[in-house]
Formats: C-alpha cells, sequence, structure tokens
C-alpha cells in the first residue's frame, strides 16, 4: 500500500508554515478523512472546519495543490491521480490559517 503526504498550512499565533504528515492510503477515501486520520492519530492540534459532511455548506473547503476542492466530497484517489501522492493543503485564497 502507498503512503500519501499531506503538507498542511499551519500557524502557530505569529508565523504560517507548513507541516509534512505522512500516512497509509486506503482507496475509497476523502480528503476530509485524511485531515481527520492527522487529527485523530498523529497530531490532535491540527484544527480544521468541516460541518455537514454532505457538500452543502462549504466548512470544509480548501485548495490542494492550488485547486479548491470541498475536502469532505473530493475522493482522494481522484486527487492523487491528477497530482501524485504529494498534496500541500492550505486555506481558500481569501482565508486566514
Amino acid at each position: 500500500m502507498n503512503h500519501i503526504t499531506y503538507k498542511v498550512r499551519r500557524f502557530d499565533g505569529k508565523k504560517s508554515y507548513m507541516q509534512e504528515y505522512s500516512f497509509e492510503h486506503q482507496p475509497g477515501k476523502t480528503i476530509l478523512w485524511g485531515l481527520i486520520k492527522i487529527k485523530e492519530e498523529l497530531d490532535p492540534t491540527l484544527t480544521f472546519t468541516a460541518a455537514c459532511r454532505s457538500a452543502v455548506c462549504g466548512a470544509c473547503s480548501v485548495r490542494v495543490n492550488g485547486q479548491a476542492m470541498l475536502a469532505c466530497e473530493t475522493p482522494l484517489d481522484d486527487v492523487i491521480r491528477r497530482f501524485g501522492f504529494e498534496l500541500t493543503i492550505e486555506p481558500l485564497g481569501n482565508f486566514t490559517v
């Protein structure tokens, strides 16, 4: 099984920075699944917004390698086919970390 790397834009109160997380890819999962996996298993300090998990509210919107996507509905398999196993996850351009 392949490992996937999320490079996540973080903020420490003074400056933003990128932090890398690597975990085993599981087919059929979403970008949001990966963020939840990081929070629950790798780094409980990771914070992000996700509300409905049904692609209705848009709260989970992020940029993945510069492209806006809904984390709750976007399959990781599709993103990996497009960008490979290293993904940069950031807030939308008009939001701060």
